[in-house]
């Protein structure tokens, strides 16, 4: 099919549709939502997020009924607005496809409504009541959702790019420094385990099907301090390492008490001993006996076969695989 240059006319209808299904979406309208799309069995939706993976819904029975169980069961509409930038429509004679970036702000709801940039693609058909949908694709940029301490950095650990929230970070902490240009672990052990996950995150890209995968380095707090936790990111062919983010501690520790039988309130123990409890601290903030706290930690070691807090906080946040 030979494609073309938008007109103005097919620009503003297409447009029109997509809006109108993403307006249709937040609002939980799922009527409206659903005259945007073609009702047939070929048609796609393909969606990769950080939270969810990737996830395919194929032909309309898969996308139309559970999106309006969705909707019923979160009625409130969603707060987030769109905005989209690098618009680029093609438009054949009765198909046509768009791609752009879409940022999301202001969102509420489920998770599902973060605030985000994901890269979309829209491929229409025109029917005899106008353009619909057939196909969406979205991809979320899987680092934007990253808001704690986050520091790019190249195979030697020298340090290109840091947010913000890096900078509070370095400033605040007394277990990582950047000295002479590179990232390091003031305590040498440490700094070892960082310096090899950066390499081995450098080698995960093999020019063109790059590794993705995260691996936390612990740096012990002590003396009452928090365990300051450097998560080393290998993302396509770039190598990021984030400080200190406590939404991957809290996954880890879940998919921990998944695979170790961990409990409760021994993944509530782990928790304030990362934080830099002693099981003093912790005992009185779970409400327990001190005793009560030595023996949830006793089984934790026995659990996870290793002898000391330490140890057990880096068993329990390395639980998931470092590659996908």
């Amino acid at each position: 099919m030979k494609m073309k240059a938008a007109s103005e006319a097919d620009r503003t209808a297409i447009m029109e549709v997509i809006e109108t299904e993403s307006a249709a979406y937040l609002a939980r309208d799922y009527e409206t939502w659903a005259r945007c799309w073609v009702q047939a069995p070929y048609v796609r939706r393909w969606v990769s997020t950080t939270r969810r993976g990737v996830n395919v819904w194929d032909g309309w029975e898969e996308q139309g009924p559970p999106m309006k169980n969705f909707m019923a069961a979160h009625p409130v509409p969603s707060t987030a607005e769109y905005r989209r930038e690098t618009l680029n429509l093609r438009v054949g004679k009765d198909m046509a496809w768009a791609t752009f970036d879409q940022h999301a702000s202001g969102a509420s709801g489920p998770e599902i409504d973060l605030p985000e940039m994901n890269h979309e693609m829209r491929i229409l058909e025109k029917h005899a009541d106008g353009w619909k949908i057939a196909c969406i694709c979205s991809f979320q940029r899987s680092l934007d959702h990253i808001a704690s301490a986050l520091i790019r950095v190249d195979q030697e650990a020298a340090v290109a790019w840091m947010n913000s929230a890096a900078e509070k970070e370095l400033r605040d902490t007394r277990a990582i420094v950047v000295r002479a240009g590179r990232l390091r672990a003031v305590d040498r052990t440490a700094d070892q385990r960082l310096q090899a996950a950066i390499r081995w995150a450098g080698h995960r890209d093999d020019g063109v099907w790059p590794r993705h995968g995260t691996l936390p380095i612990v740096l012990d707090g002590g003396h009452g301090e928090p365990a300051n936790v450097c998560w080393v990111i290998a993302k396509s062919d770039e190598v990021f390492v984030a400080i200190n983010n406590q939404r991957m501690v809290e996954e880890r520790l879940d998919a921990a008490a998944a695979v170790y039988g961990i409990t409760p309130t021994q993944v509530s123990l782990a928790r304030l001993i990362i934080a830099g409890h002693d099981l003093v601290s912790a005992a009185d903030r779970l409400g327990v006996r001190v005793t009560t706290t030595r023996t949830h930690l006793q089984r934790m070691f026995e659990k996870t076969g290793v002898r000391s807090q330490p140890a057990l906080v880096r068993a329990l946040l390395s639980v998931a695989s470092p590659l996908a």
